[in-house]
């Protein structure tokens, strides 16, 4: 009976896994522009609460909701995480305030969508300088359906078409914010959704940058990016060294802890390397103690099992509430974070 909950459990938990990527681009010629590094995946997720200060009154994108609906997830808490994450390697949380897109207009995605079948959704994050709130720049994610239908004929893209796509519509993009901002610097990325069915979420594909007063983006670079499910075959033809440490942590905690049903994870890997794991544990009945005695015993299993430059978060719920919180840093970034719902 707890295998065939388990996996309906699955499409439950994995919706609310968050898992983002970070690169880092941008070259400026000006003092006042960010400077432009080579462009590089994160090691790590900087999973904490050091996000950037918004400007007040808030102002919402004109764009915003604005999704072609072409059956694939759509991932949008991630996604907008994700581009935030892209960000900060390259404007410092000290210096510059958030703001959602206010350069792109509806009139621009309404004709993407009519032109580019592929295209779901375009996410524009503007940031402005602190000090006499500027534009300073604006970073933006093309996310891409690798499914299309055509003349009722499914057709699916691989990711290198899919590159190539959406690198010819990056020119549109970048002459819809010449129009009113000339001067901008950009950093564009590509992203990828999933079928509606996936129980994983999208990844960016490629990042690339336009310096001031560019028309083009001068230097794309790849990203190496994928998500795993756990437990799955998948992970299990790819690492199986990694899926037999996680089989072996489930069965561990399900020896002392029955009535939890199981836990789900999703895994993420950069340049084949597993950087960090979200970790969902659902119990059968809503005890605080079990749940602080679950996650402090799980804890002291992680550097038995996953190696210490992993970045992983375990989250303790029910079937209908969260309990706890445990997030454990890579080693020699920072402390764990524990945290048990006392609501």
């Amino acid at each position: 009976m707890k295998k065939v909950f388990l996996r309906g459990l699955v499409v439950a938990v994995t919706a609310g896994i968050l898992l983002l990527s970070g690169c880092s681009l941008f070259n400026g010629d000006k003092e006042s522009e960010p400077s432009i590094t080579e462009p590089m995946v994160s090691p790590v997720i900087n999973v904490s609460d050091d996000y950037y200060p918004g400007k007040l009154p808030y102002e919402p994108s004109q764009t915003r909701g604005m999704i072609h609906n072409v059956g694939t997830r759509v991932d949008m808490t991630r996604l907008e995480l994700g581009l935030m994450e892209i960000a900060g390697d390259t404007f410092d949380r000290d210096q510059y305030l958030f703001q959602e897109g206010q350069i792109i207009e509806r009139e621009d995605i309404e004709k993407w969508f009519e032109g580019t079948p592929n295209l779901l959704h375009v996410l524009e994050h503007d940031y402005l300088n602190r000090e006499n709130g500027e534009l300073a720049g604006t970073v933006i994610a093309i996310s891409l359906s690798p499914v299309v239908t055509k003349q009722e004929e499914t057709v699916t893209l691989t990711e290198d078409e899919l590159r190539e796509l959406g690198k010819n519509f990056a020119g549109q993009v970048i002459g819809a914010v010449r129009e009113t901002e000339p001067d901008v610097p950009m950093v564009l990325s590509l992203y990828v959704t999933n079928p509606e069915s996936s129980l994983i979420p999208g990844h960016f594909i490629a990042v690339g940058k336009v310096n001031s007063e560019e028309d083009s983006v001068s230097d794309w670079k790849n990203i190496n990016e994928k998500y795993y499910l756990l437990p799955g075959d998948e992970i299990f033809e790819d690492h199986i060294r990694i899926s037999r440490n996680y089989d072996q942590f489930q069965e561990e905690i399900q020896t002392f802890f029955s009535d939890y049903i199981g836990v789900v994870g999703v895994a993420r890997f950069v340049q084949d390397r597993m950087v960090e794991l979200t970790l969902t544990a659902t119990a059968e009945y809503d005890s605080k103690t079990e749940s602080l005695q679950f996650a402090q015993y799980a804890a002291s299993l992680f550097p038995e099992y996953f190696d210490d430059q992993v970045h992983i978060n375990l989250y303790v719920e029910t079937i209908d509430r969260p309990m706890a919180i445990y997030v454990r840093p890579p080693a020699g970034q920072g402390d764990p974070f524990f945290h048990v719902y006392r609501k």
